[in-house]
């Protein structure tokens, strides 16, 4: 019984650790069973690695000890590691997003440190396991990751092969350093500390690399179908954020006859087959096929539509990619889809539903418009996203989004006159006053005033630079704070967010005067600079550029290797070389960073600015770091 407990002890830190990555990972969500296969893979990766090295003893048993862990140990376990995943997950092309290699990395990761651990703790107590709860099995998941998203890129990438290598190499030496460190003096040995925060860090941004990507890649796949060819992409956006992606095995049911109508469903890739039970008794559990669906096809509609259940069953006829969109997403798209009440009217009609027995297109939009105000009217007021409804920088952020932001948002309040930010330090995010009034000091001085329903910080977050002037509150004050990724979360869904923001910061440095410069960015940020651009030349967690004006783009602002592709394509799809002619209409003037690369400066109209920030919030970070750049050039 000791030894049972023992063993469920050290088991629990791995679990736990899986639990909270894929809560992190939850809008990109992969199917539990194949999760679960690969936490399993890793278990037995660890028995397979046990028997590799034993064969390597007598080769590796002359070299030092340190080098061991580089050329033996290291490249071993992160090996098996990755065959792991791919016999449990199957081959990296067939996932179609970048997150899945993540998932399935981590996962795998934590089943190889889990049997790892059970096993050290039952020899040298539950200590040793409580210590590597904190270091060795989070630092398998983090080694994990650095080829996991290789992996997950690998449907994206021309040269996959090489990528999973460079991941692989990644992983190796982080692993190698990992344990060479700990066979060290105390001193080094704590240097494992560092090492693994370090890892930390790199993985959440990955997976926020990676999920931007996924997104980016879902609204291509649904500009490329008929029925949202013409809708805007904040609209597709939407989809792809509200919707949830299924990826379906052959043979694989989406749903049953006379299941509950809970969604409908797009097919983004793959052959779907429509089958219905056979009304002959005698025929037991046969099925008769009525039709078959292909990629660009609704399915689902009917049901919702007309309220009823499943009429028949839809069955995957090889490996599929569908994107699911419960009831209240289908009223939200039919809102701001244009065309799309129609589309799904006639996909019902051309599966022989009479015509008289479908809701009119009136009341369809009818429907979805007060699904909307009831969602609004339930808003509580009182809420930090219904007091978030009273800021006028979010008032057209739809209310799904709103719950969402002020999700991972946070308040605080503060006393009178408490520093709110200082000078020269960076933002801890975009704040909001909600209650009170700050004011705004510069070399001791006020400038301005800022009271409920004002925002301050954006300059720093969005530029990277240490804040220009402090704020201090001149009443108590009551504060919203919304980190970046959320900021460009809502900026993708509802771009006029961006736009004004760029406004604000225009207005803020023209008040500021050309002689006032902004700080130099702090030196942390410089080097989490330099390694995401490092990391993006060598294709870590970064999907490959498609176009030749594209590559121009990122040679010419080496800005855009910290953002995702998207940024670099947008850029060089809606802007120009800024010419006389179009200096004359608004817009944003790009200058780059090397112009024996790109003599004339890049433009981009103002008409299409929101579009392009639909495309690629990101692009909010380099349009701001221009306006500073654009001041300073004065």
């Amino acid at each position: 019984m000791h030894q049972q407990l023992v063993a469920a002890l050290a088991l629990l830190p791995s679990v736990l650790f899986l639990l909270w990555f894929l809560r992190a990972a939850r809008q990109a969500p992969e199917p539990v069973r194949v999760v679960a296969i690969c936490y399993l893979a890793g278990c037995a990766a660890f028995g397979a690695a046990v028997l590799v090295l034993d064969l390597l003893q007598p080769v590796l048993a002359p070299l030092p000890a340190a080098l061991r862990m580089f050329v033996g140990v290291a490249p071993v376990e992160e090996s098996l590691k990755v065959l792991a995943v791919v016999l449990a997950a199957g081959l990296p092309s067939r996932w179609g997003r970048m997150t899945s290699g993540l998932v399935y990395a981590v996962a795998a990761s934590l089943g190889f440190a889990a049997v790892e651990n059970i096993i050290y703790t039952e020899r040298l107590g539950i200590e040793t396991g409580l210590l590597r709860a904190l270091t060795a099995v989070p630092g398998h998941a983090l080694h994990g990751a650095l080829v996991g998203i290789q992996l997950g890129r690998a449907h994206r990438s021309r040269n996959a092969v090489a990528g999973v290598l460079v991941g692989l190499v990644l992983a190796v030496l982080a692993h190698g350093l990992y344990n060479a460190l700990l066979l060290q003096g105390p001193t080094l040995r704590m240097m494992v500390l560092p090492l693994l925060l370090l890892e930390a860090g790199v993985l959440m941004a990955l997976l926020q690399r990676a999920k931007s990507e996924d997104v980016n890649q879902i609204v291509e796949q649904l500009r490329q179908l008929p029925a949202l060819s013409r809708a805007p992409t904040s609209s597709l956006r939407m989809l792809a954020t509200r919707a949830r992606r299924r990826r379906l095995e052959a043979g694989q049911r989406v749903f049953e006859e006379g299941d509950a109508s809970t969604a409908v469903y797009l097919i983004l890739g793959g052959h779907m087959s429509v089958e219905r039970y056979t009304p002959d008794p005698d025929d037991g559990d046969a099925r008769e096929k009525l039709g078959d669906l292909r990629t660009g096809a609704f399915f689902g509609e009917m049901g919702v539509l007309m309220q009823r259940d499943r009429a028949a069953s839809v069955r995957a006829e090889d490996d599929a990619l569908v994107l699911e969109l419960s009831r209240t997403g289908l009223h939200e798209a039919i809102t701001e889809v244009d065309g799309l009440a129609e589309e799904l009217r006639d996909s019902a009609r051309g599966r022989g539903v009479p015509t008289a027995k479908l809701p009119s297109l009136t009341e369809l939009r009818l429907t979805a418009v007060q699904a909307q105000d009831r969602k609004r009217d339930e808003l509580d007021p009182h809420s930090l996203a219904g007091r978030l409804r009273a800021v006028p920088l979010l008032a057209r952020v739809r209310t799904d989004a709103l719950v969402l932001l002020a999700a991972g948002a946070f308040t605080e309040v503060r006393r009178k006159r408490a520093l709110l930010l200082r000078e020269g330090s960076a933002s801890r995010g975009l704040c909001m006053i909600l209650q009170g009034r700050a004011g705004v000091f510069r070399d001791g001085e006020q400038v301005a005033e800022l009271g409920v329903g004002d925002w301050f910080g954006e300059i720093s977050l969005l530029t990277g630079f240490a804040a220009s002037a402090s704020v201090r509150a001149l009443t108590p004050v009551e504060l919203a704070v919304v980190d970046g990724s959320d900021l460009r979360g809502v900026v993708g869904l509802v771009p006029s967010v961006g736009v004004e923001l760029l406004a604000g910061i225009r207005a803020r440095l023209g008040r500021d005067g050309p002689s006032q410069r902004l700080p130099s960015t702090p030196p942390q940020r410089v080097l989490l600079s330099l390694l995401r651009r490092g990391a993006a030349r060598i294709g870590l967690g970064r999907a490959e550029t498609r176009s030749p004006g594209a590559e121009l783009l990122i040679s010419a602002f080496p800005e855009l290797l910290e953002l995702p592709t998207a940024a670099a394509e947008t850029l060089a799809l809606m802007g120009s070389p800024a010419d006389p002619a179009a200096l004359t209409q608004p817009g944003v003037r790009l200058i780059p960073r090397r112009p024996d690369v790109l003599p004339s400066d890049w433009y981009l109209a103002d008409v299409v600015l929101e579009d392009a920030l639909s495309r690629c919030p990101h692009l909010l970070h380099l349009l701001a770091r221009q306006a500073t750049r654009a001041r300073d050039t004065r």
